[in-house]
């Protein structure tokens, strides 16, 4: 449970429901990049479409092709549940791919190691690392 907590305790201030306090995170590919690009593919999901070219990019490109899209990722798919939050969805989803990435960890470590306290260790060590957390 700590795994899984842990990133949500130290994101507090993407999710935080009072705007005042409210952070985004920095700027770079993930905003540039993969947020309109994701915005797409859940605009068109909502309308009933399969988004398979994407005219607005690059003078057009093939989104089926293109796995920065993640049209075939479920998790993807998360944006498209929150049209008037997608924003902040894509960022719970990056937050929630740490505790995976902890959770999995752990249970890695314990199945090498036996231990616990090293497991838990690892997946501490590993969500919350410079690796994952500086994208």
């Amino acid at each position: 449970m700590l795994l899984i907590a842990l990133p949500f305790v130290l994101f507090w201030r993407v999710w935080w429901p009072d705007a005042r306090e409210q952070r985004v995170f920095v700027h770079g590919d993930y905003v540039e990049q993969h947020y309109p690009m994701r915005s797409f593919v859940a605009r068109e999901l909502r309308g009933g479409r399969l988004p398979l070219w994407d005219p607005y990019t690059y003078g057009g490109e093939s989104v089926a092709a293109e796995s920065l899209f993640e049209l075939y990722y479920p998790p993807g798919l998360w944006q498209t549940l929150f049209p008037r939050l997608p924003f902040l969805a894509l960022e719970i989803e990056a937050i929630a791919h740490l505790s995976l990435a902890g959770v999995f960890t752990f249970l890695f470590v314990r199945r090498l190691t036996g231990s616990d306290g090293a497991g838990l260790v690892a997946g501490m060590a590993f969500e919350l690392g410079g690796f994952l957390t500086s994208y």
